[in-house]
């Protein structure tokens, strides 16, 4: 290779320094996010999504248990506030669950 060839090859390339500050400021917000999350600060995206669907599930489980569980009861009222007193106390009961 050339001198010439080598000066071009070098010219595009980042010098050390530069490429060294790269790696420090990447290893820097690396250690932030490393205590960040150490400190309880930082949650894993992952870790959100799983609690998240499993909230949900729960919730949607709940939610459908309700009917089948309080269809004999209303279909045997005829009173229309004994009704909604009834589901408003079931959906009460399913969200306080759920909130534990």
């Amino acid at each position: 290779m050339s001198d010439r060839e080598l000066a071009e090859k070098i010219q595009g390339a980042p010098n050390y320094q530069i490429s060294r500050a790269i790696r420090e400021t990447y290893n820097a917000k690396m250690a932030r996010l490393d205590y960040e999350e150490r400190q309880r600060k930082l949650l894993r995206a992952e870790d959100v999504e799983r609690e998240a669907f499993e909230l949900g599930r729960r919730v949607r489980d709940r939610l459908l248990n309700i009917p089948s569980r309080v269809a004999a009861t209303l279909a045997a009222e005829t009173d229309f506030k004994t009704i909604e007193r009834l589901l408003v106390q079931e959906l009460r009961t399913a969200m306080e669950e759920l909130s534990q």
